[in-house]
């Protein structure tokens, strides 16, 4: 188990260096430009601020992640698209504050190899710049025991990705 802990951390920092060394990056679809801040990276070890990924959810993620720099940049087609209302915690006269606001969130698709897709999703919080916020592989759907179909690793709200 310890082993496998070291491993996730030794992974977790060279995820970590090489999305901090990935710029913004120029979208054709959107015709913006996206920028890689900090709670695109922790969005990716967490679902919220309090509930962490599993590792093997972390790991799948932060091994995609030079991935999503490739389909930032080839993305022309839009996969799918959510607005909703959030409350979102930004900074306002040094001080942080909660506030409805609309988010947006763009999804973009690639297939990577054969049979094998990841999902990327830019978010945009009103007022705000468009920037990375999650990826997550999308090759395989299961079946529950209703006989209902089911994503693995996440869920349909892009929110919640």
């Amino acid at each position: 188990m310890e082993m496998i802990k070291g491993r996730m951390e030794a992974i977790r920092s060279e995820a970590r260096r090489s999305y901090a060394a990935l710029g913004p990056l120029f979208c054709p679809y959107l015709n913006d430009v996206v920028h890689f801040r900090n709670d695109g990276f922790e969005h990716l070890l967490f679902k919220r601020k309090d509930k962490p990924r599993s590792p093997a959810e972390q790991y799948t993620r932060l091994r995609m992640l030079p991935l999503a720099g490739e389909v930032i940049r080839k993305s022309h087609t839009l996969q799918e698209f959510s607005q909703q209302t959030a409350t979102v915690r930004q900074q306002s006269a040094n001080r942080w504050e909660k506030k409805a606001k609309a988010v947006n969130y763009y999804v973009f698709t690639a297939i990577i190899r054969p049979r094998v897709r990841i999902k990327v999703v830019i978010r945009e919080i009103e007022g705000g710049v468009k920037h990375f916020y999650s990826l997550f592989p999308s090759w395989r759907v299961e079946t529950d025991t209703n006989g209902k179909l089911t994503k693995a690793l996440y869920s349909d709200d892009p929110a919640d990705l």
